[in-house]
Formats: C-alpha cells, sequence, structure tokens
C-alpha cells in the first residue's frame, strides 16, 4: 500500500523544483564474464528530479549501445514522502533536516525490483543536496523461476559544487549496497555500485553557466549484476546537458 502510494502521488502535484538533463557515456573496460555485459559500452541517459510540497521524485533511464544490435535499457524511479510535510512536525535533527517514506521501483531487461523504506535528505556544508535511504528490496528475474529473499539496501546521492581558480566544478554520484537477497534458484550476492563523478562547467565559459558540464564518472562495482567475483572498474568519459 505505502509503494502504490508513493508511486501514484506525483499524479496531481506543482513541481515547486525541477531539473532535467541528458547524458552520454562511454568506456571501454566493463566486465562482460560469461558474455553478462559489453565489453565496451556507450550510454545516453536521460535524468530527471523535481521537488513538490510533499516530497521529491527521481527518475533515469539508461539506453546502452543506442546505435549498434544488442540494445539494452534500465530505469529508475524513486519517489519520496516528506513526513514533515505530511504530518505538520519538524521531522528534523542534527544533520538530517527531513525523514521521509523512500520507494524505489527499478526495470531492466528481464530484470525488476522493488524498494520501501526511510530517506534522510541531509543539511551537510557547501553540499547542493545529499540523501541517505534505507530500504527493504525485493527482486525478480524472468530466467530465475523462484525469487531470492527480500534483502536490503542503502543508497546514498549527493552534489557538492565547488571552486578552483574561478572555474566551476561537481562533484556528484550515488553509492548502492545490497545485501541479503539470498535463498530462490539464483540467489544474489551482495553488491557494491557507485559512480562518482568530476564535471566541470564546459558551459560556463561560452556565457551559459550550469548548461553543459564535461568530465568522468567511475563506475564502481562489486559482485556486479550479484555474480560474486565479478568486479568492474571502468572510467567513463561523460557529457552532461542540462536541459
Amino acid at each position: 500500500i505505502a509503494l502504490a502510494l508513493l508511486l501514484s502521488a506525483p499524479a496531481a502535484y506543482a513541481a515547486d523544483w525541477n531539473s532535467t538533463n541528458v547524458q552520454l557515456l562511454y568506456g571501454t573496460d566493463y566486465a562482460d564474464i560469461g558474455g553478462i555485459d559489453d565489453k565496451k559500452k556507450t550510454v545516453f541517459t536521460f535524468e530527471h528530479a523535481d521537488g513538490w510540497k510533499y516530497g521529491d521524485n527521481f527518475f533515469f533511464l539508461d539506453t546502452s549501445n543506442p546505435n549498434a544490435r544488442g540494445t539494452a535499457h534500465y530505469a529508475e524511479f524513486s519517489p519520496r514522502l516528506s513526513l514533515s510535510a505530511l504530518t505538520g512536525k519538524a521531522l528534523a535533527f542534527g544533520p538530517i533536516k527531513d525523514t521521509l517514506i523512500a520507494g524505489t521501483w527499478e526495470q531492466g531487461d528481464g530484470v525488476r525490483a522493488y524498494l520501501l523504506g526511510v530517506g534522510f535528505a541531509l543539511k551537510l556544508p557547501k553540499f547542493a543536496f545529499a540523501d541517505i535511504n534505507i530500504y527493504a528490496r525485493q527482486s525478480m528475474r524472468d530466467f530465475s523461476p523462484v525469487d531470492t529473499d527480500t534483502g536490503m539496501q542503502v543508497t546514498l546521492d549527493w552534489l557538492l559544487p565547488f571552486d578552483v581558480i574561478g572555474l566551476k566544478f561537481a562533484f556528484e554520484g550515488f553509492f548502492d549496497y545490497a545485501w541479503g537477497e539470498d535463498g530462490g534458484s539464483v540467489p544474489i550476492e551482495e553488491n557494491i555500485v557507485s559512480g562518482p563523478r568530476l564535471l566541470i562547467d564546459v558551459g560556463n565559459f561560452v556565457g551559459a553557466p550550469g548548461k553543459l558540464q564535461a568530465g568522468v564518472e567511475w563506475q564502481i562495482w562489486r559482485n556486479k549484476f550479484g555474480i560474486n567475483g565479478v568486479d568492474e572498474d571502468v572510467p567513463q568519459a561523460m557529457l552532461k546537458w542540462t536541459l
């Protein structure tokens, strides 16, 4: 019920703020043991975030190798509802500026997952935003006849803008740690996936600050796709255009 509420809530709201961007990434050393992925890959990403009176929403869609055979798609939608706004009481303490009901829906080619838990919006010096979400996680895979146990996941995301000798940079990214999805016909190993990025504001050089950024996203994956021993460390060239 709570997840249904999270998924349906954004249908009738006016956003207080929103941000939309498209990204282009390219890397050449992805883990493809057993043919689970492509060694070289171009990824096109559409990303959107917004906030409204009762919470915030985040969505992205990855399309891998859009101009080649074997194109793959993966998306996540992560709505959150502010308990402070819903109750009229400030559920804030220390560095936590709000407490939220957090959900995520993941959908890929033959895989999907549903996550529900609690989120914390953090107030950290110099950060534009920082969040911690703690979820219960249930995965389903079309190739596996028996689902795994419900596990857990911790997700962090952040944005830290900063200047160096007049140049505008951004250090941003995410970190996911999932565990406990045992049982079933194909158990999922605990895994970590993270994508820290260092970007420079290229648009600032031509009078369009915040529009075009370029840099590197470092994809870090331990037990990729929940497969024991499949690890990945890939620097990806990245362009990000904010609409």
